[in-house]
């Protein structure tokens, strides 16, 4: 349980103080959802911007129970969850790193592997660039082939580039073309109230029973 105690100036700096307690309660669960530094600080930011209130603005957060059950990096579990606030840079290397280690314990030195953290690596990145907020990171290996998957609260991606751009000088896109070019699958679902889902499956494939991964092409080999 989370309470949140705020003055009247972090609800009425608009004058609307109706509109200022709707964007308080929808900013509010995104903050208790997310494992975060200073989530009062981020929760203000979200609220007012860069709006300088006329009134004393305050606002605190206490915590009562844990928030979220995590799965610990050396815990085997099938799902690993991380989240952290896109300025947190090193939040979010942390994060890539700990994926990369999640890949390696479970598929070892593979070159499906190098190409499974190339992915993640470029989802990241372009995540934190431009989808400012909140990022909610998810790597699922419950079913053959593990699905990445990255929440952001930032204006949202369309589509995923399966082109490069015809001007060999312009890099923009090229890190999410080659993500698309590498992963199994992608899909990417775009939320009305702001913000996307990229859903990434990656090019691995679990053995069944005990002993290394494979990749897709090594499995089709070894059945044919």
């Amino acid at each position: 349980m989370v309470l949140a105690l705020y003055t009247d100036g972090m609800t009425e700096f608009a004058r609307d103080a109706l509109a200022g307690e709707q964007a308080l309660c929808t900013a509010l669960p995104k903050i208790v959802a997310a494992s975060i530094e200073h989530p009062a600080r981020v929760l203000y930011e979200l609220i007012l911007g860069d709006v300088v209130p006329p009134d004393d603005a305050a606002l605190m957060l206490l915590q009562f129970s844990s928030i979220l059950n995590v799965a610990r990096m050396d815990d085997p579990s099938r799902l690993q969850e991380w989240r952290f606030h896109a300025s947190d840079a090193q939040a979010a290397h942390v994060a890539r790193r700990e994926i990369g280690a999640y890949i390696r314990r479970l598929a070892g030195d593979t070159e499906a592997s190098n190409s499974s953290e190339l992915i993640v690596g470029e989802l990241i990145a372009n995540t934190v660039e431009h989808a400012p907020g909140l990022v909610h990171l998810m790597m699922e290996w419950t079913d053959a082939q593990p699905v990445f998957t990255v929440r952001d609260s930032g204006p949202g991606l369309a589509a995923f580039p399966t082109e490069l751009p015809a001007d060999i000088m312009n890099e923009r896109s090229r890190g999410l073309f080659l993500a698309h070019s590498l992963a199994s699958s992608v899909t990417v679902t775009v939320s009305p109230t702001g913000g996307a889902e990229l859903r990434v499956v990656l090019p691995l494939v679990q053995r069944i029973g005990e002993g290394p991964m494979r990749t897709a092409d090594d499995q089709h080999r070894g059945d044919s």
